[in-house]
């Protein structure tokens, strides 16, 4: 896989139907108590929580995401313990413990100001203290604007262990990212059909290349210069721009890495799908990060191609080393 569906993957929001929450309720709400259901019960409902993650406008598009939560919940244990670092307090809501999985709800809350006001926010270094061989995951799962909080869920899987109820655990997250703005797939307002047919490049150092026949990637590479973009973010942290030339379109992406924006651009056709690119090249200079992909396209099918971002702005990171020690009872 390479790095565009990589990013894709963890970056696109999946929206449940109405019905598949509802069905998923309502099988919840027939199953009983017993630990050995636990497990089975709790998955059904977390995968429809997961699902609505990824942006509280995700979670918003939801009326019923408040009796999911509640039914969700009754899996966990309550834990209600805390800490507070740079006027940030994370607390461990709930937590849940089985075999080789542990689930965790927490909120993390500005109480001097609004500085996690953002469309998401990014966590660094979340762990469960002590665990190796694990993978983790996490998800919001709701914004307060008025107080300031986000709710998350979090999963972690333990390879190499089962997990003790009885034995405390350290629920740890390192840095708190606020996430200014997103494009999680936005189709850019922008007509490929007249493009000039030469620009001016500047040779530059390559940080990246990607060849898909296997040649070797060369040292250097002449890039797009600087001219008027195809499409500029109001920010004017994003910009495309674009020639075609002897039967290839020149698609280039600059991002100011220094102002926080990372992001990729990804060429769809008529019918929405992914054009692979004849191959990509990228530079980093002073804050600055760009990639040109160069697609072997002819004039009448770009016409219907429309290039689209998946990228983020990022405010700044605010670091803590919140810490919280717990233990489930059996």
């Amino acid at each position: 896989m390479n790095f565009e569906q990589t990013y894709r993957s963890m970056q696109t929001p999946i929206t449940p139907s109405d019905a598949l929450v509802s069905d998923t309720l309502s099988r919840m709400h027939q199953r009983q108590r017993p630990k050995r259901r636990l497990r089975r019960g709790i998955a059904v409902a977390l995968v429809a929580a997961v699902a609505l993650g990824g942006t509280a406008a995700a979670l918003q598009a939801t009326g019923q995401l408040p009796a999911l939560y509640t039914a969700v919940s009754r899996f966990l244990s309550p834990v209600k313990q805390a800490c507070t670092e740079q006027g940030i307090t994370m607390q461990v809501e709930s937590a849940y413990l089985e075999g080789h999985t542990a689930c965790v709800v927490f909120t993390v809350q500005d109480t001097q100001g609004d500085r996690l006001a953002a469309d998401d926010l990014l966590l660094d270094g979340y762990r469960i203290d002590g665990w190796t061989m694990g993978s983790g995951s996490y998800r919001l799962l709701d914004w307060d604007e008025k107080t300031q909080t986000a709710t998350f869920f979090a999963e972690f899987s333990v390879l190499n262990r089962t997990l003790d109820a009885a034995e405390p655990l350290t629920f740890s997250v390192d840095t708190l990212t606020p996430v200014l703005s997103s494009y999680d797939g936005e189709k850019l307002p922008v007509s490929l059909s007249n493009l000039p047919g030469s620009a001016a490049v500047q040779s530059h150092v390559l940080s990246d290349c990607f060849l898909p026949d296997g040649g070797e990637a060369p040292e250097s590479y002449a890039f797009l210069a600087p001219q008027t973009p195809l499409w500029q973010s109001e920010d004017g942290l994003f910009s495309v721009s674009a020639v075609y030339q002897n039967g290839q379109l020149h698609l280039q992406l600059r991002t100011e890495q220094a102002d926080g924006a990372n992001g990729i651009l990804e060429l769809l056709d008529a019918d929405g799908q992914p054009v692979a690119a004849h191959a990509s090249y990228s530079y980093s200079d002073s804050g600055l990060y760009c990639r040109e992909a160069i697609y072997a396209i002819q004039p009448d099918v770009l016409s219907g191609c429309t290039p689209v971002l998946y990228g983020s702005v990022d405010g700044t990171a605010i670091q803590g080393g919140w810490r919280v020690t717990f233990q489930l009872d059996g």
